[in-house]
């Protein structure tokens, strides 16, 4: 039921950045992921990252070109979540992927206001 519920909240994000008049506009747009794991090279962060920037490159959006991947993992340390938050927050990304259910609650710990 948890993953149901996230997937929504994914299947509502993406027509924001899925349009190719926004895609065209000229903005960098600024997408961050937060993982309870971690983004090493080499690692595999899991193939909803990889799905998520490949349909947004179906509707124009590239890295490197108009979409930027802020990506922060807390590489299984849990507390430090509120902190990533807050880090996405600060680098003024225009939407923030969790990952998981347990790094979506991160956002309720952080004063986000």
């Amino acid at each position: 039921m948890k993953m149901q519920r996230f997937l929504l909240v994914i299947a509502a994000v993406l027509p924001f950045f899925a349009t190719e008049t926004l895609a065209q506009s000229g903005k960098v747009y600024r997408v961050g992921f937060l993982s309870n794991g971690g983004f090493a090279p080499g690692a595999n962060p899991g193939t909803l990252t990889d799905e998520i920037v490949r349909h947004l490159g179906q509707s124009g959006f590239a890295p490197g070109a108009n979409l930027e991947l802020v990506k922060r993992g807390a590489v299984g340390h849990m507390e430090r979540l509120p902190g990533l938050v807050a880090e996405l927050v600060a680098a003024k990304v225009d939407v923030i992927v969790a990952l998981s259910y347990p790094v979506a609650a991160a956002g309720n710990a952080e004063d986000l206001g």
